[in-house]
């Protein structure tokens, strides 16, 4: 969870949020995101709790998941789900 933590406040700063009501929501993206690159690195589970993640890294998941919250915005769905 500290690797969402951690990365909360840069995926809410590329996405110009100000307010907090959906953080909770995306600490969950963030998690099903980093263990999609775990998973895609073959990577143990929890790895970058304890191991630094490469910048490419980050940057690839956050780009991802922008792109997938602008299309569900534009749909005039706030959450991505139908």
């Amino acid at each position: 969870m500290a690797v969402a933590d951690n990365l909360l406040p840069k995926v809410k700063a590329n996405l110009i949020l100000m307010h907090d009501q959906d953080d909770a929501l995306l600490i969950g993206f963030i998690t099903a995101a980093v263990s999609y690159a775990q998973s895609y690195q073959h990577v143990p589970e929890n790895y970058y709790e304890t191991h630094a993640m490469p910048p490419t890294t980050m940057k690839a998941g956050m780009a991802r998941r922008q792109v997938s919250l602008l299309i569900a915005y534009r749909r005039g769905n706030k959450y991505g789900t139908r």
